[in-house]
């Protein structure tokens, strides 16, 4: 018999690697990088993730001495007792384990390790390592650690009161500043509800909170109750707690603004009330009557607007100090808000000047009140121990009847109140259509007074011409306002407003000046110079320095003093003459020519005439315009010729606009003439141009 010789059988590669896998997966292992040694600690299998993880080629101690093995946490190097690598040469089981591994030249790798032998049912003795990578997951866990360090440090910390609560409203969890602001402990706060802390309607509350548990977020200032019955303003956030898509509370973040919202209306107040009467201001006008109107139209109903303004307040103001004009006006308030439906009808828009609005009002209505505002002021105020006597103008505009918008009533209103000031105050004026034209002229008068400062004013200059010659004797300066939105504005519209405000002083004074540097450029230019004569209002002649003023404009210019000739009118006789004379005398004493304007209209005496220092009388175009059809206006003329000459004057004709009237001056032997006929005013470049051509 053949001798059988017994050999071992070793499972194929494939076989152990198959096996230990299945293995591994019956252990609930989860693999990623897998190693599987022999008991010589020689590499069976080693799959690609395993490599990437950088783990040794063989369990011996010079490979595995290659390895850093570190803990998770970097502090210090592994104890050689606790190295897995060493320990599985040991052929030791290694429950999981967390390294950090680090190879010579190679990246560190963050591992999980665990290992053992391999199982019993393979038959093939060695040891299979298993390897995870997770760097990913301690950052994971890190990031996860630091968000709840974050989250604890600003819900633990918050100066702010920061809370949860269940879907009915109850407290689950508060900080400590949520104890502070409600002066309640933890213990008691924990399943309260909010809103039995609520001192604002509960109801408004409760919707708020529903919104927020459908999951809109809300902010809104609430009055809360402390613990020790005071209430708080709160300014709460009602945030939605969102877990898998469906909300599971609510955040509710609170901060006490109490204070903030004491100073705010505080300001809120200032900035609509009048520091003096308490009144509401002009801005918290605007605001109501912007209200009202919007109302007003809705319901289809009437708005009154009415504008005060107090009668001789600036004389009291003025003569007795602030300070008691500061009381009459508190107690003038204080007479009117006894007569209104409301206090806040009643506005002090600035100074003396006051407004009322009234809605849902009809015109008599209005007008009866309007009235007692009137009446209610006829008692005298006692004050500063003496009896002090105020009245009041009110202008009234309706809408809609007298205007669509804010501005226009108020103008309106405005313009209705200067009529009842033109018509001597202390009454009431509804606006009529008629006084738009008012209003404009108002505007005009404002705006006179920007005119000087932005170089509006021009002169323009019509010729005389002597009769004998034939030739230019002179020009006249005819001031006109190159208005920006009117263009040229004739003297007569502005002139009287001049001097009603006084700027007549300075307007003259502008005319005199330009005019002379105009006839020095003329003579510089070496032009044919000749005399300009300039209109003196009256009350340019009566003022004191008239003659100084036009003394150092002509030492300023450095012009003959014959080259200017100064127009006055018949009307000065009506002043002193002891004055007038001496006024004229001074003048006559410059040098400067003076005529007499406007001759024959006048009321003046013969007699002063012949004592005035005058050079030249113009006869008024009133008596030219006839003269040849009419025999009393020839006769005046023929009388003004024959007295101005007997008085050795030059006669000027002005208004001249035909051949017959020319003609008809020729026979009388009139000495000058100017008008239409010859030229209008032109601008001085198209005279100088026209009548003045150089030498």
């Amino acid at each position: 018999m053949k001798k059988t010789i017994a050999t071992t059988v070793f499972p194929s590669y494939e076989t152990i690697v198959k096996d230990t896998i299945f293995a591994l997966v019956n252990k609930e292992i989860t693999v990623e990088g897998i190693v599987i040694y022999d008991k010589s600690g020689h590499v069976l299998y080693m799959n690609e993730l395993a490599k990437k993880h950088g783990l040794p080629d063989s369990l011996t101690v010079d490979d595995v001495s290659q390895l850093e093995c570190l803990y998770p946490n970097g502090e210090s190097e592994m104890e050689r007792e606790r190295n897995p690598f060493f320990r599985f040469i040991k052929n030791e089981t290694v429950e999981e384990v967390n390294i950090w591994l680090k190879k010579k030249k190679q990246p560190t790798m963050i591992l999980s390790v665990q290992g053992e032998s391999l199982p019993k049912l393979i038959n093939q003795e060695g040891y299979v390592v298993v390897t995870r990578d997770i760097a990913q997951q301690r950052w994971t866990e890190q990031c996860l650690l630091m968000s709840e360090q974050r989250y604890k440090s600003l819900y633990e910390y918050n100066p702010d009161s920061v809370s949860w609560l269940d879907l009915s409203g109850r407290f689950l969890h508060v900080n400590p500043a949520t104890e502070l602001l409600f002066g309640s402990p933890l213990n008691e706060l924990i399943g309260q509800s909010f809103i039995d802390y609520v001192g604002d309607s509960i109801t408004d509350i409760e919707k708020y909170f529903r919104d927020a548990i459908d999951g809109q977020a809300q902010h809104l200032d609430v009055r809360f109750r402390h613990a020790s019955e005071r209430y708080l303003v709160l300014s709460v956030s009602m945030i939605p707690m969102i877990v898998n898509g469906a909300v599971v509370g609510v955040y509710l973040l609170a901060k006490d603004v109490s204070h903030q919202r004491k100073i705010e209306q505080l300001n809120y107040y200032l900035s609509y009330h009048d520091s003096l009467t308490k009144l509401p201001n002009r801005r918290f006008f605007i605001k109501r009557l912007r209200e009202e109107l919007k109302l007003s139209n809705a319901e289809q109903s009437k708005v009154a607007i009415m504008f005060l303004d107090l009668d001789r307040f600036k004389m009291i103001n003025d003569s007795l100090g602030h300070s008691v004009g500061d009381i009459l006006l508190k107690k003038v308030s204080e007479r009117f808000l006894r007569l209104l439906p409301s206090k806040e009808c009643l506005f002090r828009i600035g100074g003396d000047e006051f407004t009322v609005i009234l809605s849902h009002c009809e015109r008599e209505e209005v007008a009866g009140l309007a009235q007692k505002l009137i009446d209610v002021l006829q008692k005298p105020f006692t004050l500063a121990e003496q009896e002090l006597f105020i009245g009041v103008s009110i202008g009234i505009s309706l809408y809609p009847d007298n205007g669509d918008s804010i501005e226009l009533l108020l103008k309106n209103a405005d313009t209705s109140m200067y009529e009842v000031k033109a018509r001597g105050k202390n009454h009431y004026q509804f606006f009529e259509s008629y006084m738009e034209q008012t209003r404009e002229l108002i505007h005009l008068e404002s705006e006179l007074h920007k005119a000087l400062d932005h170089n509006q004013f021009v002169l323009c200059y019509q010729p005389k011409f002597d009769l004998r010659t034939n030739e230019i004797c002179g020009a006249e300066a005819l001031i006109r306002w190159k208005h920006p939105r009117r263009g040229l504005i004739p003297p007569a519209e502005f002139i009287p407003y001049a001097e009603e405000s006084g700027l007549i002083i300075d307007i003259g004074e502008w005319v005199i000046r330009t005019a002379c540097q105009q006839i020095r450029d003329w003579r510089n230019e070496g032009r044919k110079a000749v005399p300009v004569a300039i209109n003196l209002s009256i009350k340019q002649f009566q003022h004191k320095d008239i003659a100084a003023i036009i003394g150092r404009i002509l030492d300023e210019t450095d012009i003959p003093a014959h080259y200017l000739e100064l127009e006055i009118t018949e009307g000065i006789s009506a002043y002193d003459m002891t004055v007038v004379t001496h006024t004229l005398q001074e003048l006559d004493k410059l040098g400067v020519r003076i005529s007499l304007d406007d001759f024959g209209i006048g009321f003046s005496s013969l007699n002063y005439i012949k004592h005035f220092p005058v050079d030249t009388i113009k006869i008024d175009k009133s008596f030219v315009q006839h003269i040849y059809q009419n025999q009393k206006d020839a006769a005046i003329v023929q009388s003004i010729l024959t007295m101005g000459h007997g008085l050795r004057l030059t006669v000027l004709a002005e208004g001249v606009e035909t051949e017959e009237q020319l003609q008809y001056l020729r026979t009388l032997h009139c000495d000058q003439v100017q008008g239409f006929m010859f030229s209008k005013p032109l601008p001085v470049g198209e005279f100088q141009e026209r009548y003045l051509g150089l030498s």
